[in-house]
């Protein structure tokens, strides 16, 4: 496995070549305890005609080395099935080096690097019983003896491989759930940076336009109307008062140096009489409308109510040239209504928009399992309908 073998130090093409490498070394040594007869005494010296069989076989097993970490479980059983057919179907002979070694190298890789547990687990009596069934075809080395010491040494080999596999899968399991845990700070970080810049663009975009209109205002009423022109410029600092609250707390939640953050509170629909004055006091009328009896509402849902508004006012303040603006807030049992409708007629200062804003109310209204509708009137004009329960989804 990659990430179990990555645990191990080594670079992971590094790891492939020595698997190859070994692979090789038994291949060759494989063959030469075919063709050369080094079994001679134990196994016995494979009759010619069979050897080139034999020796086919003999590479088939060896190469498995190549996949004893990627798939040591299905090697070994091709390793096994290699060696079961040749001593009970092609001749009854075994090799030290061509077999029993590399049944050995694989079944410690079972162990130690199997994917689960249960791979590892499954190895041993697999290698035992393979093993066995092998030795008991060859008559030369069928004795007690050769039975004990396979079993321990394929015992012993498998313990240690277990225990190092354990460590590893361990490890494997610990670098999964970091990456897991990283990746959810991830998403909740964005979604953070997502609430804050829709935060940023509401403060920003409703006070601007306050001051825009109201500087516009002054500037135009101050030859003639002092008097007036002193009421808007008045607007555009206190406008500009309480952008700057907003943004320092919003700000606030940005710092990282340990320096305690605003605690002003959030607006919520409280402070919905507060925002109409400002956006009157910047020449729209604004009439405000409350139905039903009020209820509690979560803190998160007032927010958005609040921002809703602001956002539908401030875009018929900018965008839609209207003289008049209705803003209607219904309690229902289980959900709050609001709905800003405007007189306009799209003719305002900066009628392009950019859209940020409706995408804007979308989100925060879809962040509570509330619908929101915005589209232009039959009758003319604009407006923005929204339902929201009164607690999160």
């Amino acid at each position: 496995m990659s990430r179990l073998t990555a645990a191990r130090g080594l670079p992971r093409i590094s790891q492939r070549t020595l698997d190859i490498s070994l692979a090789a070394i038994f291949v060759v040594v494989g063959q030469i305890d075919v063709w050369l007869g080094f079994s001679d005494g134990d196994g016995g010296i494979v009759p010619t005609d069979d050897r080139l069989l034999v020796a086919l076989l003999s590479v088939l097993t060896t190469s498995m080395l190549s996949l004893r970490r990627s798939r040591p479980l299905e090697s070994l059983a091709i390793m096994l099935t290699a060696g079961l057919v040749q001593v009970y179907l092609v001749v009854p002979v075994a090799f030290f080096f061509g077999q029993f070694i590399p049944i050995v190298l694989i079944t410690y890789a079972v162990a130690a690097y199997g994917r689960r547990p249960t791979h590892a687990i499954a190895g041993l009596p697999l290698a035992v019983l393979g093993v066995t069934a092998i030795t008991m075809a060859v008559p030369s080395i069928s004795n007690l003896d050769n039975y004990l010491f396979q079993a321990v040494v394929l015992i012993f080999t498998w313990s240690v491989g277990f225990a190092i596999g354990t460590r590893l899968r361990r490890t494997d399991e610990l670098t999964r759930r970091a990456a897991e845990l990283e990746m959810e700070r991830t998403r909740l970080v964005n979604e953070e940076r997502g609430r804050l810049a829709r935060e940023l663009h509401d403060i920003v975009a409703h006070s601007v336009s306050i001051i825009a209109v109201q500087a516009e205002a002054g500037e135009t009423l101050l030859p003639d109307d002092p008097e007036r022109a002193g009421e808007a410029f008045r607007s555009i600092q206190a406008a500009s008062r309480q952008a700057l609250v907003e943004l320092r707390r919003l700000l606030g939640l940005l710092r990282d140096d340990g320096a305690p953050a605003a605690l002003e509170p959030q607006p919520g629909l409280g402070e919905l009489e507060a925002l109409i004055t400002q956006v009157r006091s910047a020449g729209l009328e604004v009439d405000l409308r409350v139905e039903g009896t009020p209820s509690a509402v979560d803190p998160g849902v007032a927010l958005s109510v609040y921002r809703v508004v602001q956002e539908a006012l401030t875009n018929a303040l900018r965008h839609s040239g209207a003289d008049r603006t209705a803003v209607m807030v219904r309690y229902l049992p289980d959900e709050i209504e609001l709905e800003v409708s405007d007189d306009g007629d799209g003719t305002g200062t900066n009628g392009s928009g950019d859209g940020h804003g409706l995408t804007g109310m979308r989100e925060r209204v879809a962040l509570y399992g509330g619908q929101l509708q915005a589209e232009r009137r039959t009758e003319g004009g604009f407006a923005v309908h929204a339902r929201l329960p009164l607690g999160p989804a």
